[in-house]
């Protein structure tokens, strides 16, 4: 199978978006392939008609060989009275999502939704669609957390809502993944474990908050390096795991979520680490202003995440639920370069090392796995 990208979908993108749409029409076993002109028919064209409305939001799949377009998910809102099939209200968008059938059941469906679901989530209470009962594409949205709210002839309206519940379904997910998380193949894991003690830090005699613990696959090390490792997570599987495998009595256990205060006082910590974090995290300017509160003046920031180029090609942290064997993917959201940079920036630290790492022995083509940066707060920032 060849590389795909992910992009965002242009206003150029619309001719494409009608041959998607087409595709995107389900007919059931026995009946025959639907004429082309039925997307020219009202109810079925307010989908595409003049793409790049303000709201409309979308993805396009291509081709990482030769860049041509291989499927589509996009979103877009209506008003009651031109109301989508799947609609549910004025502030929630009705999603659409094909993929060529030459290039079906290779999971570029599924990388196309987490995209624009996690979009969608920055701007919207929740996310529709439409599906016939028949079609097996329900179990997947299933799967994404949609659930049935109504149904209209032989179609199911289902609908995932958000109401800030993407850390606790990440928690959910990485409580299922605890158990076999160590054992099952992971390159980024191990990758990123090489990065941190390759990097140098001075952590002899130091206070540190290792932000997202996980199995405490680093905290171990850290703990060996450290005077105090302050270790939190929101997953309870992950955490026990963890204490299990720490016994140190330099390292303490908490569960939290990061994306609110950190039980930390002011000035407390030497070095904070994060590892594999902060894809998880929507927002990362509060992440920025606590590692600056719980820092002291000179303190370290070390971060190591799934390179946003990585991201772009449909990659994203999964695992196999350890009942059915189904692919789970962990809900996730792109941050540019320019962002994790830009951020730390403004909250008052200097960027001392950008690293860029690459599978050892890759391509210098092949994209880098990993993005690390490491900054320093100003010795004089107030906070």
């Amino acid at each position: 199978m060849s590389p795909y990208l992910i992009r965002p979908a242009t206003t150029a993108d619309e001719p494409f978006l009608w041959e998607m749409l087409y595709h995107a029409l389900y007919a059931p076993e026995g009946h025959g392939p639907f004429p082309k002109e039925i997307t020219r028919e009202p109810d079925i064209a307010k989908y595409v008609l003049g793409w790049g409305k303000e709201g409309d939001r979308g993805f396009v799949a291509v081709d990482g060989l030769d860049f041509t377009p291989v499927g589509a998910a996009w979103a877009r809102l209506f008003a009651p009275e031109g109301a989508g099939y799947g609609y549910v209200g004025a502030e929630t968008p009705e999603l659409s999502v094909a993929v060529l059938p030459e290039h079906r059941n290779r999971g570029v469906g599924t990388d196309l939704l987490g995209r624009l679901i996690a979009e969608a989530r920055r701007h919207h209470p929740a996310v529709s669609l439409s599906v016939s009962s028949g079609n097996p594409a329900a179990r997947l949205y299933r799967r994404l957390g949609f659930e049935i709210v109504g149904r209209r002839g032989d179609s199911l309206v289902m609908e995932k809502r958000f109401d800030n519940r993407q850390n606790s379904e990440v928690a959910a997910s990485y409580d299922l993944w605890a158990a076999t998380y160590d054992v099952d193949p992971n390159q980024t894991r191990e990758r990123a474990a090489v990065v941190l003690r390759q990097r140098g830090l001075k952590l002899a005699g130091r206070d540190v908050i290792e932000v997202g613990c996980g199995t405490g696959l680093n905290t171990q090390w850290l703990a060996e390096q450290a005077a105090t490792v302050l270790a939190l997570d929101f997953s309870a599987g992950m955490l026990r795991q963890a204490q299990a495998r720490v016994q140190s009595p330099r390292a303490r256990f908490v569960r939290h979520d990061i994306r609110s205060a950190w039980p930390v006082a002011d000035a407390s910590a030497d070095a904070v680490i994060a590892m594999l974090v902060l894809e998880h995290i929507e927002r990362l300017e509060p992440i920025y202003a606590e590692a600056a509160r719980a820092l002291r003046g000179g303190g370290d920031l070390f971060l190591c995440e799934l390179h946003p180029t990585r991201q772009m090609l449909g990659r994203q942290a999964e695992f196999r639920h350890p009942e059915t064997g189904e692919r789970e993917l962990v809900a996730a959201f792109l941050h540019d370069l320019s962002e994790y940079v830009n951020e730390g920036l403004r909250a008052g630290f200097e960027l001392l090392h950008l690293g860029e790492w690459r599978d050892a022995g890759a391509p210098r083509a092949t994209p880098p796995r990993l993005l690390s940066l490491h900054f320093r707060l100003t010795a004089q920032i107030n906070v």
